[in-house]
């Protein structure tokens, strides 16, 4: 890395970390040999170790392993009768969720049984804001019609009698309703790695000693809303691609954001026999639990009208497949749903619809990449609780596509309540643990964060808001360490001392290499001496 005169100099002297081999030695270049350096693996073990512990269950349910030797909790309780449901830090409120997600995007899944995606790839909104009063449920369930009867998957319309199952895994949301004479289990996942999507995996099994006629309906609510605004996003009119089994609808263009993406929700594994698109035609006068159309076995195929900003319309999608099952016989229907631009729809598809066994492949990606390590005794459950931290920590990266990097958020009521990322020292510090076990996140990180700042001034704005724009909540006199520190770990973690050469933007205009990005970091902070 070049010095850039006395600034780089101390710079050099403060990061005396990344002074390695070669450039102990003067030399700006490094064999193989010095690159491969570093500590050795702590073991070569790759099983993950027991993490059955239950300690730190609490009165909600109780911590379990799934089968890919993952932990999950297993929540039991009825949120509308437990006194214990009640949060005081919110109020009394009975909700309680759990984070999906990947390297692309988050989703919440509720005690209730639905899931609201949420998305920063341009604004920060939510895709499907649940608003029962608007008649929008969120969805990610769905209804099997059965003869004359409707089997609502929606823990909070369960059948009565029903033996429900909520499980908040890693990488999942699991639910089970078994209502005789069928057995539903569902999976709601963020497929592992950086798909813009989320898959609903549904399997029927017929429980009886008779052959069963039914027909799924896979319900997704559609309902952009804009957290930083605090407003409705308005939406064109919905679409049908019969070839694709797809339905869309895009965002509409307005002063923010020019090219919104559009939503989508797919069959990707089970015939599509009539869909939906307008919600009031589609609960009608059976409401949410036993939607009208959904009763009169058959969808309309109505198209939502257009929503203006500001409006919650009335879009939704809905797909119906019929299945015929044996005695004991099992089916698995497949559902995508996501956003992205209409151009990218198409092959998206296509590429989920290939995917063998996506679900299975996720989770054991997740488990060889989660964090691992032995306690024993009495501290066996920190065991559980390191692999569950890191599932949680990674699962919160979302894609600003506005920006070009990913990053992994402040979160809190600051991303999902203001809108925004408040706090630049954040993203910095939970990159961190990832310049070990991600450490292509971790760079994507330090490039969001180092284009945050200005050349001319050295100024870095204290919050950023949607579309990669800056929000005027000030600044701080400590900004530009954390951006010093995290490059000073990663340097050293890594020796992958080439990213510094890497030329990343001004806020201001033009482009510098990260070192220089880094002088200027530097020089600005000890201006503020």
């Amino acid at each position: 890395m070049p010095a850039s005169g006395s600034a780089g100099a101390k710079l050099k002297a403060l990061l005396i970390a990344l002074a390695l081999a070669a450039m102990a030695a003067g030399s700006a270049a490094m064999a193989p040999s010095a690159l491969a350096a570093g500590p050795p693996p702590l073991s070569a073990e790759r099983a993950l170790p027991d993490l059955s512990a239950r300690y730190g269950s609490g009165s909600f349910g109780g911590w379990r392993v799934d089968r890919f030797g993952l932990p999950f909790y297993a929540y039991s309780i009825d949120p509308a009768t437990a006194p214990q449901a009640h949060q005081s830090e919110l109020a009394g409120s009975t909700d309680a969720w759990h984070q999906l997600g990947n390297d692309y995007l988050v989703a919440d899944a509720h005690n209730e049984g639905y899931v609201q995606l949420w998305s920063q790839a341009r604004a920060y909104q939510w895709i499907n804001r649940y608003e029962p009063d608007a008649g929008h449920y969120s969805g990610g369930y769905g209804y099997l019609r059965l003869g004359d009867r409707t089997i609502s998957t929606l823990y909070a319309d369960r059948p009565a009698g029903a033996r429900t199952e909520r499980d908040f895994g890693s990488g999942y949301f699991h639910r089970r309703t078994a209502s005789k004479p069928v057995a539903i289990d569902e999976n709601v996942y963020a497929p592992f790695g950086d798909a813009p999507l989320l898959l609903h995996d549904v399997t029927i099994k017929n429980t009886s000693h008779r052959r069963l006629r039914a027909s799924w309906v896979e319900y997704w609510d559609v309902n952009p809303y804009d957290q930083y605004r605090t407003t409705h996003l308005g939406l064109g009119s919905p679409r049908f691609s019969k070839r694709g089994r797809t339905l869309s609808v895009a965002e509409a263009p307005d002063g923010v954001d020019p090219s919104p993406h559009s939503v989508f929700t797919a069959a990707l594994r089970g015939r599509v026999r009539g869909w939906e698109t307008n919600g009031a035609a589609f609960f009608g006068a059976g409401g949410r639990a036993n939607p009208s159309e959904v009763a009169a076995g058959g969808l309309g195929k109505s198209l939502a009208p257009p929503v203006a900003e500001g409006q919650a319309g009335s879009t939704i999608f809905a797909m119906r497949s019929p299945v015929k099952l044996r005695p004991g016989q099992s089916v698995t229907l497949r559902y995508a749903y996501g956003t992205a631009h209409p151009r990218q729809i198409p092959r998206l598809v296509e590429r989920w619809r290939n995917s063998r066994s996506p679900f299975g492949r996720s989770q054991h990606a997740w488990a060889r990449w989660v964090p691992r390590a032995s306690f024993s005794g009495r501290n066996s459950w920190l065991s559980r609780e390191l692999a569950w931290d890191g599932y949680t920590l990674r699962s919160g990266t979302t894609y600003q596509e506005s920006c070009g990097h990913h990053i992994v958020s402040q979160g809190g009521y600051y991303q999902y309540d203001f809108g925004w990322q408040a706090a630049y020292r954040d993203p910095l510090q939970h990159a961190l643990p990832l310049i070990y076990s991600a450490p292509r996140l971790a760079r994507e990180v330090m490039r969001y964060s180092a284009q945050e700042q200005e050349r001319a001034s050295g100024e870095i704005p204290y919050s950023m808001g949607e579309m990669c724009r800056p929000l005027p909540q000030g600044t701080s006199n400590d900004l530009d360490l954390w951006l010093l520190w995290t490059a000073a770990e990663y340097g050293l973690a890594s020796r992958d001392l080439s990213f510094f050469d890497e030329k990343l933007s001004w806020r201001d205009g033009g482009a510098s290499t990260l070192w220089k990005h880094l002088v200027r970091a530097f020089t600005h902070q000890e201006s503020l001496r």
